[in-house]
């Protein structure tokens, strides 16, 4: 068994637990951004990937392998949108190149939410700066520009607003079925780390820890229950992604 995983922030008790797992060669592991994770998948250089909501447009029929995601209800803190101008004013958006995921989502809740579908959107890397401009961004950056700008819109909890429900940003997945064993290994692995959150936020030297402490208890939620499989599947309606088969 072959895996496929981001080492994102919110993804460290999977980074964890697929380490250990690694270790007593119970799988091999590859550490890949999001992109390179959908690519593996698609490829078969993995079996299983930590997929991003966003890339399900690269597939025809997906199989979910684990019981877990990565979600929040309500407020994420790391897919902001910052501005120093309302929402009702903002002219132009730059999004981040590196969330497909995130830039989606902000798109539909400009159209059903904010009522705001003809703002401009670019992508950061071909825009010039601009102190007007509104910025989307995600992980690390997202926390270092707290506080920083006159308007922040968390678009986790934008989203809770509208719907009522999580947001999945991302799950586990292979293209071909995996047998129930395989599937009992990553839960059970994950479910370990998970529960031991706290000693893992003791690993993470670089961060102040209350930020960890919040952003780990309250605002980024692992299991993948039905409620989430509901905002995941009407997050792929309202983005217009194809009718995929999620098993």
């Amino acid at each position: 068994m072959k895996v496929a995983c981001v080492e994102y922030l919110n993804a460290l008790p999977f980074t964890d637990a697929l380490e250990a797992l690694y270790k007593d060669n119970q799988l091999e592991y590859v550490k890949a951004v999001p992109s390179a994770c959908a690519r593996m998948l698609k490829t078969g250089e993995v079996d299983i990937a930590l997929l991003p909501i966003g890339a399900l447009v690269d597939f025809e029929k997906l199989h979910l392998v684990s019981e877990y995601c990565i979600s929040c209800i309500g407020p994420v803190r790391t897919v902001k949108l910052f501005s120093n101008q309302a929402i009702e004013v903002i002219d132009t958006i730059a999004l981040d190149p590196s969330s497909r995921t995130s830039n989606i989502l902000l798109k539909i809740l400009l159209r059903d939410f904010w009522k705001r579908d003809k703002v401009k959107l670019v992508m950061e890397s071909d825009s010039k700066k601009d102190e007007s401009m509104a910025s989307l961004k995600i992980g690390d950056a997202a926390f270092q520009l707290e506080g920083l700008y006159a308007y922040e819109y968390d678009l986790g909890e934008i989203w809770y607003e509208m719907t009522r429900l999580p947001f999945v940003f991302a799950v586990w997945v292979s293209i071909k079925p995996t047998n129930q064993a395989q599937q009992n290994i990553l839960n059970q692995a994950f479910n370990k780390s998970v529960t031991a959150i706290d000693q893992l936020i003791q690993t993470k030297k670089d961060y102040d820890k209350e930020i960890l402490e919040s952003y780990f208890k309250e605002n980024i939620h692992y299991g993948l229950d039905e409620l989430k499989k509901r905002g995941m599947q009407h997050f792929i309606e309202l983005s217009g992604i194809p009718n995929i088969l999620i098993a």
